[in-house]
C-alpha cells in the first residue's frame, strides 16, 4: 500500500526483490551535513548507531529528516528494545531499525509489536511527526502504510541468537538478518578474529538461512576489502566503515601523499 503520505523508502523493495545497497555506520558526527555528504559520496544507506553513540531524539530527527529530503534511507540502530526506544525512533523518521543484542525468538516477537501498529503490534499512533513529514491524514492509511514501510533488521551478534536464526528468519515481520561480525567473534570465543574458520563458517550460515527465508542478508564490516568478500559471498545490505574511519582513512592517505611529496 503507498499512499505518499510516508516518503518511499529507497532501499527495502529494492533489497526485498534481490538488489543491492552499500551503507555506512554514523556514530559520532551529528551535523545535519552527514547524510547530505554521505548521499552525495553514492551511499544508499547509513546506520545511525544509539547503542554506543550518543544522539538524542531531536538530533536523530534531524538527521533522519534530511537524510530522507536527499534520498538517502536512514536507519536506527537504538540503544534497548524498549517501547520507549523502539516506537519513538519510528517516530523520528528512522525508515528501519536495527536491533543488537538479540537472544531468543521471543524478544523478536516482543520487538515486533513495539515496532508495528495495530494490528501487527501496539504501537501507538502519532500524527503529524517527522515520520510522516509533519503532516496530518487518515490514521488507518498511515498505520497500514508505516508497517509496510519500516524496515526490520535483526542484527545476529551472540550465540543465542545464531542458534535461532531460522525461527527469526521465520517471522514474516523481520526483514533482515544482519550480522555484527565483532561482537559474533567475541561471543563465538575468538574476539577480533573475523576471518577465524568458525566465525567464517557462522556468517556463511546466516546467509543460507536468509537464502532459505528470502531475507535480506546484511552485514557491517570495517574494511573496503571484507566487505567486498562478503559482498562476493551473497550479502547484499553491506555496511562498511563508519563516519569516524572515512575521516580518518581520508584523511591519513591525505596527509601520507603530501609528506611522501616533500621527500
Amino acid at each position: 500500500m503507498t499512499t505518499g503520505i510516508l516518503p518511499a523508502n529507497q532501499i527495502l523493495e529494492r533489497l526485498k526483490s534481490g538488489g543491492t545497497a552499500v551503507g555506512t555506520m554514523v556514530g559520532t558526527f551529528a551535523q545535519s551535513s552527514m547524510p547530505v555528504l554521505l548521499a552525495n559520496a553514492g551511499f544508499d544507506f547509513f546506520l545511525l548507531d544509539n547503542e554506543h553513540g550518543m544522539f538524542d531524539y531531536e538530533t536523530m530527527e534531524t538527521l533522519c529528516r534530511v537524510a530522507v529530503s536527499h534520498g538517502i534511507t536512514p536507519i536506527v540502530r537504538p540503544a534497548d528494545h524498549t517501547y520507549t526506544w523502539t516506537a519513538k525512533v519510528l517516530d523520528t523518521g528512522a525508515q528501519g531499525l536495527l536491533m543488537p543484542r538479540v537472544y531468543t525468538v521471543e524478544q523478536v516477537r516482543s520487538i515486533i509489536s513495539m515496532a508495528k501498529y495495530p494490528p501487527a503490534g501496539i504501537r501507538g499512533s502519532a500524527l503529524s511527526r517527522a515520520y510522516v513529514g509533519y503532516k496530518n491524514a487518515n490514521a488507518m492509511e498511515v498505520m497500514a502504510e508505516a508497517n509496510e514501510q519500516s524496515m526490520l533488521c535483526i542484527q545476529i551478534e551472540t550465540k543465542e541468537s545464531y542458534a535461532v536464526r531460522d525461527e527469526i528468519a521465520a517471522l514474516p515481520e523481520v526483514d533482515c538478518l544482519f550480522v555484527g561480525p565483532n561482537d559474533f567473534s567475541i561471543s563465538l570465543g575468538h574476539p577480533g578474529n573475523m576471518d577465524h574458520p568458525d566465525v567464517s563458517s557462522a556468517i556463511e550460515n546466516v546467509l543460507d538461512t536468509c537464502r532459505r527465508f528470502n531475507k535480506v542478508a546484511g552485514i557491517q564490516m570495517n574494511t573496503p576489502e571484507s566487505a567486498c568478500r562478503w559482498a562476493r559471498a551473497g550479502f547484499t545490505m553491506l555496511s562498511a566503515g563508519s563516519d569516524i574511519g572515512l575521516l580518518q582513512n581520508a584523511g591519513q592517505a591525505l596527509t601520507g601523499q603530501v609528506r611522501d611529496a616533500w621527500n
